[in-house]
């Protein structure tokens, strides 16, 4: 498998590991404790099921590279937005987790453009995070104990 073609399954993972990792976070900010511990919960959930459907997808017999590669991006990506409850709390992890966010997205975005445009691929990137961060936000105000 080349790496342009490992570029697909990275891109969805990572973006499906950050998307998890943004409900955990929003979700369980007031219990900083319990952010990074939800977060590699949800890694471990994401590198295994991840990777296992797109094993199961993959009409490839030798796609095991590319299931390799789409299970860790996601746990990768569910990860590393939390690594920053590991040394502070509040309003300080918080903008922690958001700059890796916005790094992330940004190098999603670099990878992107050359099939989209620039412009389009950072639209699109974070416009999907925006969303994710809306809906997430919006959900915890129907969720007793919510945000």
């Amino acid at each position: 498998m080349t790496t342009s073609a490992l570029v697909k399954p990275l891109i969805f993972g990572a973006i499906d590991g950050m998307t998890c990792a943004i409900g955990v976070i929003l979700s369980l900010h007031h219990h900083a404790g319990l952010v990074f511990a939800g977060a590699f919960g949800v890694a471990v959930a994401e590198f295994v099921g991840m990777g296992a459907g797109e094993w199961l997808s993959d009409e490839n017999p030798h796609g095991f590279t590319s299931s390799a590669a789409i299970g860790a991006a996601s746990a990768i990506g569910a990860v590393l937005p939390a690594l920053p409850y590991l040394m502070t709390s509040g309003a300080l992890a918080i903008a922690m987790s958001v700059t890796v966010l916005i790094v992330v997205c940004g190098l999603i975005s670099v990878a992107r453009a050359e099939q989209r445009g620039f412009g389009r691929a950072v639209l699109e990137t974070y416009g999907v995070l925006a969303v994710v961060f809306a809906a997430v936000l919006g959900s915890g105000l129907l969720t007793p104990g919510g945000s």
